[in-house]
This record gives C-alpha cells, structure tokens and sequence, in this order.
C-alpha cells in the first residue's frame, strides 16, 4: 500500500513571554504562508498542550484558533530552525487581551515529518504490532484474527517487509496458523517470539520462538498461565503465571535445547508484570499493595534495582533503551497521567509528557520516545527526541491510534479508521528531519 499521510514541515516553534508576566512562557507555532503584497508573513496560533516542566518547550505542533499574522520585513528576524538562514518573526504581538513579547527561545532541532503507510486492509482485526530488522531489513510483526458476531476468533502470527521508510514491500508472510490463539509477538533480528494460548478462552498455552531465516518454531515454555514474551538480541522475557501471581522469567535462547531452566527475575509475589528489555536491562513492573513500582534487572552485573517505587503514584508499563528507562506515572486517583524518564547511567531525570491528557504506553529506542495522548481529545501518537527535548505528534487522525512502539525512525500502531466492522488495521510512519 502507498504512504496514507503525512504531517507537514512548514510549522516552526518558538516560545514568547506575555508581558508584564516574564515568569511564565507560552509556546506559538509560525506557519510560513508566503509573500502578501511584497511582505513574508507567518500566522501565529498558539500551541496545545505546552509542558510547563520546561516551559520554553511545546509538547506537541497541534494548532488551535488562528489568532493573528504578523512579520513582516521591518520585525526581527531570528534563525528559527538552525539552517542558517533567518525566519522572520514578530517581536510584538497583540492579540486583544495581552501583548506577547520578548522572544524566550527556539525550540531545538529542526522539526520533523511523519510519513504514514497503511500495512493491513482491516478485513480481519490485526493487533500487536512490532518491529524490526532482520538480515534482509526492517519488518512489522503482527497477529491476525478474524472477526465473527462473538468477536475474535483465534489469531495468528504475520510478517509484512518493509522498505527503509516504512512502506509494506512483498506479500505478508505466514509464521503460525490454526490450532492455538497466537498473540502477544515480539521480534529481534531474526527472532519472532509470541505465545500461543491453548484455546481463545484459554490463557494457558506455550512460548513460541520462530526462525525468520529457517521458517522453524521451537518451545520456549509451557505453562497453565502466559502473557506476553519480548525479545531482545539472545535474551527472551515472558510474564508466566496468574495476574496476581506473575513471575517475569528471562531465557538465553543461545541455551535452547541444553536443559537450562529460565531465570526468574520477579515474582510470583509481588507479582511482576509487563516486561521489555534491550541489550543492557530487562524492565518490569510490580504490584505493590494495590499499585505499580517499576524494577530494572542489569544484563552485565545480575543486579535488580527500583526505578520508580513511590506509594502514592502507579508506575507502570515501562520500556528501555540504552541507559534510559521510561514509564507511565499516574498519582493515585487522579484522572491524568505522564510519561517519566530516568537514566540509570547518569541519574537524570525527566518528565516527557505532562499535559493534563492520559498519556500511555511509552516505547524508546535511541533518539525516540514514543507514547499514546488524548491531549487533543482522542489517543494520537507523540513522539520526543531525547537529544532536543522536543516533541511532534506523528498521527492526526479522528479515530484512536493504539499499541505504538519505535524501532529507529519508524513507529507503529493500530487503529480502525477504515469503518469496516470497527476491526483494527496496522499502520507504520517514518520519521525524518524536515529539510
């Protein structure tokens, strides 16, 4: 299928103080909208959702209520997006109720595209997309089910290639098929993990790692309770065990065959839940009198250690990469939540996403943090660059954009925008620098 849709470069950022107010910035989007009658104008609106844990920063490029054009060749001018080349911006703008002025900063780097592709037609419902990249390059890893009056039947695992922008290229390949409920994928080099639950209304069943290159399955794990597996690289992480009464358990798959038992990293009490990991750490969460903590396990040293352990916030659902874990943070009853960062390596720490919305499972890899907000009224897909402490929103559609994660410029996610039957269909952006 051809790219669906793409978010525009044309909108530079840049922070202002309303005066009379310096202790408090506002956030302003520029759209160039050419020369009028000799002058180049930009039209000011004023951003949504601006982060005011580092004001000078917006959260994300939706624009609202157009409120005024100003710049013309007599205003200041100022390098908006580091090319070297001056945008001409206003200094003062009145808008009727307050005047804006003195420009705070420019926000870092250069903006970025999004450019969509849709990788499933909807005709069945395709959940838990993944990426990665094997010998012969990227590809989205997903499961299949079919979709009766009863809801879903039962699924299987499927491939699709992609091109180095995200475009589905080839036919979508076949991992498994028929006799288990096949879900819950993950996939690393040429590694596909998943668990196949016994029935549809079974959660008992059996890890199964795939061979991309040799097309073979082998059993990981058997067991009368499963949730997810993830992989990374040689390491295997699955949840095992009731919701209650979980265990995250990690397996070499270098040892299949051998004998060697997985080892159990949390669990089964408290119970430990929602595992990811990357070449350095394995993360999870665990419940803890009635709410999450999260815990990070180091792959050199052996040693477990508490990421985010506080009594009065839920933290869960956490991911990594490099030395970076990020997590869902909600304060105990309240009806909003935000996306937290820590570096293990450093000690840093940050809030990507505080906005007053639902923000939700965070994925990183790298550069990018990628997470699900309803900031703007219904789920869209975000992203923030750790090095510009920036963030652009990558989807803009009405219907619910779900289950995202990044793998290097690209993310993926689900949603039902094709109306047929409410069934989710898998879409992949890739991300580049605006030029």
């Amino acid at each position: 299928m051809e790219p669906v849709a793409q978010v525009a470069c044309d909108i530079k950022t840049l922070a202002v103080r309303r005066n009379g107010d310096p202790g408090r910035n506002l956030t302003l989007l520029f759209r160039d909208i050419g020369v009028r009658h000799g002058k180049h104008l930009w039209l000011a609106c004023l951003a949504q959702g601006v982060n005011w844990e580092h004001p000078n920063i917006p959260t994300g490029i939706r624009e609202v209520n157009p409120l005024a054009v100003r710049g013309e060749d007599k205003s200041r001018k100022a390098d908006l997006t580091g090319d070297g080349k001056p945008e001409i911006i206003a200094t003062t703008l009145n808008f009727g109720v307050s005047v804006f002025r003195n420009v705070a900063s420019v926000s870092a780097g250069s903006s970025l595209s999004a450019k969509e592709s849709q990788i499933t037609d909807g005709t069945t419902s395709d959940l838990y997309p993944r990426l990665g990249a094997d010998t012969q390059g990227p590809l989205v890893v997903y499961s299949v089910h079919p979709v009766y009056n009863w809801g879903y039947d039962a699924g299987s695992i499927t491939y699709q290639r992609l091109t180095s922008d995200g475009v589905p290229t080839g036919s979508p390949v076949l991992v498994s098929s028929g006799g288990t409920n096949d879900q819950l994928d993950d996939v690393s080099g040429n590694y596909i993990v998943y668990t196949a639950f016994d029935s549809v209304l079974s959660v008992s069943g059996s890890i199964i790692l795939y061979d991309i290159e040799t097309a073979t399955a082998s059993v990981l794990a058997t067991s009368y309770a499963f949730r997810e597996a993830r992989i990374f690289g040689n390491n295997v992480a699955w949840v095992q065990g009731g919701e209650y009464t979980a265990s995250v358990n990690l397996f070499d798959i270098r040892k299949l065959g051998t004998g060697a038992a997985p080892i159990v990293l949390a669990g089964p009490s408290p119970s430990a839940l929602d595992p990811k990991l990357s070449d350095r750490f394995v993360v999870w969460d665990e419940i803890v009198s009635g709410q999450h903590d999260v815990y990070a396990y180091n792959l050199s040293t052996g040693a477990p250690t508490a990421v985010a352990a506080s009594s009065t916030i839920d933290e869960s659902l956490p991911a990594t990469s490099g030395g970076w874990i990020v997590w869902v943070a909600q304060d105990i009853g309240a009806s909003t939540s935000r996306i937290e960062a820590a570096n293990l390596d450093t000690g840093e720490k940050r809030t990507i996403a505080n906005n007053g919305a639902l923000n939700n499972r965070p994925s990183i890899d790298g550069n990018f943090v990628v997470y699900e907000s309803n900031v703007g009224g219904n789920y869209d897909i975000y992203v923030y660059r750790m090095d510009a402490h920036d963030t652009f929103q990558v989807t803009t559609n009405a219907s619910d954009e779900l289950l995202s994660e990044v793998f290097g410029s690209l993310v993926t996610y689900i949603d039902t925008r094709s109306g047929n039957n409410g069934n989710y269909q898998v879409f992949v952006s890739s991300m580049s620098p605006c030029p």
